[in-house]
């Protein structure tokens, strides 16, 4: 297994693959690890596509109503051979492409159903102070979901998401959540605690600090928040003491995001 990125970058030549079958009408329906092929170059193929799905110019050529693809990568509704109405049947692929790209990261592990969240399944757990890791769970939160409608429609936007990713991996990008580590920019050596939470209220302890009402949150160190009912997410290095200061309350999700309960 490679870094975060050099496997992200072969898995994004296998969404290709899916994003082409696609455009042309074909869903795939058994992506899986058996059937990505590498090339003489090194690069990769999606092959194997004698149970696709055809659908061209709205008459569907191939049977649906038969149980489709492997037990650890096919979406559930190939289960039960279901095409739903109004659900893209791309979906299906984006959900095993889910289940490869977990496989590739963890170091060829499978699992049953949607459990890339649990413990024992969790990916970097070798390097828990990654956090690229979260960054890919939460790709992996938007393919390996039962629910069709609440995946990435298919291979194409997938590719995308991919490619954004990516970018923000090289970036050095941090995954916007408290469930996870944050190492300090500053020293790389300690980590970032929480010593005020505005996202809390009443509940913003720490090891230094007594608990401080809303009125003192929303002034700490002296900044005045800038419209009522401001938030404010103060993180402090417990080695060297870099500070890093956010405004989630800015963001639609804020309390989704940063998790309420750190």
């Amino acid at each position: 297994m490679g870094t975060v990125l050099e496997v992200l970058a072969i898995f994004r030549q296998v969404c290709a693959g899916a994003a082409y079958a696609h455009q042309k009408g074909v869903v795939h329906r058994d992506i899986k690890p058996d059937n990505i092929f590498l090339r003489e170059d090194g690069t990769t193929a999606l092959g194997d596509f004698g149970i696709c799905f055809i659908d061209e110019d709205g008459t569907r050529l191939t049977m649906t109503d038969e149980v489709a693809g492997s037990r650890w990568y096919c979406a559930p509704e190939l289960r039960d051979g279901r095409l739903l109405p109004g659900i893209p049947p791309a979906a299906a692929d984006v959900y095993s492409l889910g289940k490869v790209l977990y496989w590739m990261l963890s170091g060829g592990r499978v699992f049953d159903r949607e459990q890339h969240r649990e413990d024992r399944y969790g990916l970097g757990q070798h390097d828990p102070g990654a956090p690229e890791y979260e960054l890919v769970n939460q790709l992996l939160d938007r393919m390996i979901v039962a629910e069709p409608s609440r995946r990435i429609i298919g291979a194409q936007p997938l590719l995308l998401a991919v490619d954004g990713l990516m970018s923000v991996i090289r970036a050095g990008g941090h995954a916007i959540t408290l469930d996870v580590p944050h190492r300090c920019l500053f020293c790389a050596q300690g980590e970032y605690k929480v010593v005020v939470n505005g996202l809390k209220p009443g509940k913003r302890l720490d090891r230094s600090y007594q608990q401080i009402s809303d009125d003192n949150a929303r002034s700490f160190f002296g900044w005045n928040a800038s419209r009522p009912g401001s938030a404010w997410l103060i993180l402090v290095c417990e080695s060297c003491g870099h500070v890093q200061v956010f405004r989630p309350d800015l963001a639609s999700e804020a309390p989704k995001r940063w998790g309420q309960e750190a």
